[in-house]
């Protein structure tokens, strides 16, 4: 997002968020959950309305990274039972 954003804005807006939003778990992971909310409320990103949806993104991609892996669909299972 700093990309978007630069660093000085992206680290006000965190700066804000954290001041705002107490963690309430130890797991970083968990404590980003509401920026995107955050973002779609707070009134300096009003001229970047897209900043809550790539938040939403960041999210996804971080909750996926760092999820545990599904076991496969081996060939058996995908010809049932007789």
């Amino acid at each position: 997002m700093t990309r978007l954003v630069g660093e000085e804005w992206f680290r006000a807006a965190a700066a804000a968020f954290v001041a705002r939003e107490r963690p309430n778990t130890p797991s970083l992971q968990a404590y980003g959950a509401t920026f995107a909310a955050f973002l779609a409320d707070f009134a300096p990103a009003a001229e970047r309305p897209y900043l809550a949806g790539v938040a939403r993104l960041e999210g996804f991609w971080i909750e996926s990274h760092g999820a545990v892996d599904a076991p496969v669909l081996d060939a058996t299972g995908l010809v049932g039972s007789p």
